[in-house]
């Protein structure tokens, strides 16, 4: 949007313009004739005078082309250039002839009501009205009172005082609904801006949301858009429950297979278990290869996130059993997974910043538990870690009975060798889900 000087620069370049134009010059030539045939003895002089008061405009007219809007007094100094000369032309006429009847009173007149209603109020604006038409005037009056006296002089005085003064008003009047347009337009501009800032805000948070709709579960991002979970919030150490599933021996398995159908059958494996898992309220942490990693309790707290977590595994191999027939046929053979689930504390929050890709994940050595776990599991099947077959039995005990549990002989775990581990292996029995 404009500032307010820049509108009144363009707004009094309009005016010049229109005041100044070529009919205007045609017209003021025009008199000349009048100059001929009433002031024959001073013709001559009246013509160079209006010539030059002529050539005034013309440069007017080109500088006001060439000095643009940035600039509002010096936007006034040129318009009231040609006024100033064309005045003084005219007061000089007047006093030549020594006729203080002379109808050049009404083009004194016409410039007093062009700069009074065409020119913005300003310092300059007084000066040049009092301080050069009016006083300047006055004094030339005086100087060459003759015969006529000084009532008609008064009386001619007061007539430009007058014009003076009812343009003013009116110009004031103009002024005072110029500033609240502009004050009302600066307004609207003003929440237009915010209105867009608002929508870009919206739109960003929008997008994020979108990528992190990928993530997290549609009633995660209900909780994000309505505040209750904080992107901006720092990780926080929760105890948290992970599933950790991937195809087995799939890197040897797809060296053998064209890559459409290796895409299509990690795309869908992906889809599916991503479907369970957002069902149930997990967290979609990561990708490994074609394994997948997620977690419950963060960022919502969840009460029964072991119980949750077991379910959405149980729920995986019921879906992936249900679809194996097409599994088959697009793997070529026997479709075969392992889960492995641990429970422990782990750093969750969003890591990276507003210049990298932020993005909600947990840190912390129940992850790569639960990655050693998925290698301990048989095919198909599920293991997790006692900790974890304990936490259930407290928070679904009805759950915990109905799963026939194994445990399987001890063994070592890369990277947890000094710890004692049980693992379970939690047998599926699909009406359990």
């Amino acid at each position: 949007m404009k500032t307010k000087e820049q509108e009144s620069s363009e707004n009094l370049a309009t005016f010049f313009r229109g005041a100044a134009s070529l009919y205007t010059v045609a017209l003021f030539l025009l008199f000349g004739v009048c100059d001929a045939l009433f002031y024959s003895h001073h013709s001559k002089t009246f013509w160079i005078l209006r010539i030059v008061v002529v050539i005034s405009i013309l440069v007017s007219r080109e500088l006001v082309k060439r000095v643009g809007d940035n600039s509002f007094y010096r936007m006034q100094t040129i318009c009231t250039f040609p006024f100033i000369v064309g005045s003084s032309a005219i007061v000089w006429m007047v006093f030549t002839i020594r006729d203080h009847s002379s109808a050049y009173w009404g083009g004194l007149g016409i410039i007093l009501t062009a700069l009074s209603t065409g020119f913005s109020f300003s310092r300059f604006f007084y000066a040049l009205i009092s301080g050069y038409i009016l006083l300047a005037f006055g004094v030339f009056a005086v100087w060459y009172y003759v015969e006529t006296g000084y009532l008609q002089i008064f009386l001619q005085y007061i007539f430009l005082i007058a014009i003076s003064i009812a343009g003013s008003v009116g110009r004031w009047f103009y002024n005072r609904l110029e500033r609240d347009e502009y004050a009302s337009r600066a307004q609207l501009n003003h929440e237009l801006l915010h209105r867009s800032r608002i929508i870009e805000k919206k739109t960003d948070e929008a997008t994020r949301l979108r990528s992190l709709s990928r993530q997290f579960s549609p009633r995660l991002i209900e909780c994000i858009e309505q505040g209750l979970v904080d992107i901006s919030a720092p990780q926080e150490q929760r105890e948290i429950s992970v599933l950790f599933i991937d195809i087995k021996d799939s890197t040897r398995k797809v060296l053998s297979m064209p890559p459409e159908d290796t895409q299509k059958i990690i795309t869908m494996f992906m889809s599916d278990v991503m479907g369970v898992m957002n069902k149930h309220d997990m967290t979609i942490d990561k990708f490994v290869g074609d394994g997948v990693i997620g977690f419950t309790n963060a960022p919502l707290a969840q009460e029964d996130y072991v119980k949750r977590s077991i379910l959405c595994a149980l729920d995986i191999c019921h879906l992936l059993a249900e679809k194996a027939d097409v599994y088959e046929e697009l793997w070529g053979s026997r479709f075969e997974f392992r889960i492995g689930m641990a429970s422990g504390i782990a750093s969750v929050g969003f890591y990276g910043d507003e210049q990298t890709i932020k993005t909600y994940t947990a840190l912390g050595m129940v992850i790569n538990l639960a990655n050693r776990m998925n290698g301990k599991a048989p095919v198909n099947g599920i293991v997790m870690t006692g900790e974890m077959r304990e936490e259930l039995k407290k928070q679904d005990s009805d759950l915990y009975s109905k799963l026939t549990w194994e445990l399987l002989p001890p063994q070592t775990l890369k990277g947890f060798e000094t710890a004692k581990i049980e693992i379970w292996d939690c047998r599926l029995i699909s009406s359990a889900s």
